[in-house]
């Protein structure tokens, strides 16, 4: 009598196992799909700072900061020394400042490191025979500070309380964060960008698909 159930059994079994798996599988899916894909792509910042913000020890540590918190690819122009060489500086601060979703201008050294400013200097360092483009790309920016439309694009950092320099007093208007202290907030503020881009893809995407009808 028993042998009897056993293959009716099994086929429960069997049934109840594959739609578990389905389950799971459509739940998974859902989840997916409930996470626009733009999301997981990193936001282009373009970092700009002073000659005597020292590269090694600041200006590295804080992109490795914005790459590893901040979900960020960060554009750095010792890191594209051959692009400038071949484009120009003012034809690649253009073209940056274009791709970027956010431009930060970095005015203090990082306080937590010791440097005695010899770093910079040293033979085979990225700021060897390096030009400084802070000044071009102070200038470039200087337009859009005065547009409320861009204003926008345009952060501020510090690593220690300052008030920004007379020469840089365009940037006033801009938002400004003091890392560590604020570095919740800063990251919430890229984070809004990149929520913003992705609803901006979105949207961009959708009018695609309904104009191609």
């Amino acid at each position: 009598m028993l042998s009897g159930w056993l293959p009716l059994l099994a086929l429960l079994v069997a049934t109840w196992v594959l739609v578990l798996g389905i389950c799971l599988t459509w739940r998974r899916e859902k989840i997916k799909m409930s996470l626009p894909s733009t999301m997981l792509l990193p936001i282009k910042v373009l970092v700009v700072y002073p000659s005597e913000i020292c590269f090694h020890h600041t200006v590295c540590y804080f992109a490795e900061f914005l790459q590893n918190h901040c979900r960020s690819q960060v554009i750095l122009d010792k890191w594209q020394k051959k692009k400038i060489a071949e484009m120009g500086p003012v034809q690649w601060l253009t073209t940056q400042k274009k791709t970027a979703d956010k431009v930060i201008f970095l005015l203090s050294n990082d306080v937590s490191t010791i440097c005695d400013g010899t770093c910079g200097k040293s033979e085979g360092s990225p700021c060897e025979n390096s030009q400084d483009l802070f000044p071009l790309a102070f200038n470039l920016f200087c337009s859009d500070l005065r547009s409320q439309t861009h204003q926008h694009k345009y952060i501020v950092v510090h690593f220690r309380e300052a008030d920004t320099k007379d020469d840089y007093n365009a940037l006033n208007v801009c938002p400004k964060y003091c890392l560590m202290k604020d570095a919740t907030s800063f990251c919430t503020e890229l984070l809004h960008v990149e929520q913003q881009a992705s609803t901006s893809k979105r949207l961009g995407a959708c009018h695609n698909r309904c104009s191609s009808l």
